[in-house]
């Protein structure tokens, strides 16, 4: 009798966990579009600004894939492969732009795709596509953070200056 319930709790566990295991290949591989057609498109960047292998591809709203890969060629440029998924691929043209955003303010990386024009034809495996230059929230705040110590700076002479005129030394 104790050896079938320990046969029992066995085979339990081991269903268990072939079943964990099935589940969390399953969420993984859709998320790394391994289980779907895709297909491959690249863009030059001058600079990649944080992003890295695995961060989400953006369309409309919508994530469509995943970066899959980032080489540097030169000293001035850097190869980001994109792997988009091929029910999407349709509404993404030769000249639609690619750009480095910024999920959220404190988010982590992404790439953003812009719509573009249908006359130019729908993408095709191993495209190149335009880069724009996106907003760097980071260097707006490097750069708002330099207006505000300039803005204290030029409140602090006008209270010496109307201090001085309090006093009738101005």
């Amino acid at each position: 009798m104790k050896k079938t319930k320990k046969t029992l709790q066995l085979g339990i566990f081991i269903a268990s966990a072939l079943l964990i295991f099935i589940v969390a290949v399953y969420l993984i591989g859709s998320k790394q579009n391994l289980f779907s057609s895709t297909t491959e498109v690249h863009a030059s960047f001058k600079d990649i600004r944080g992003l890295m292998s695995g961060n989400i591809v953006r369309f409309a709203g919508i994530n469509i894939g995943t970066v899959s890969d980032i080489r540097v060629v030169a000293d001035t440029s850097v190869i980001v492969s994109m792997t988009i998924r091929d029910t999407y691929t349709d509404y993404i043209y030769k000249n639609s732009s690619v750009q480095i955003g910024q999920e959220g303010l404190m988010g982590g990386k992404i790439v953003l795709i812009s719509t573009g024009d249908p006359a130019t034809g729908k993408i095709e495996e191993g495209d190149y596509l335009p880069v724009a230059e996106g907003i760097d929230i980071q260097a707006m705040i490097a750069q708002a953070t330099e207006m505000l110590d300039e803005a204290k700076g030029t409140v602090a002479n006008l209270r010496s200056i109307t201090g001085k005129l309090d006093t009738g030394d101005g």
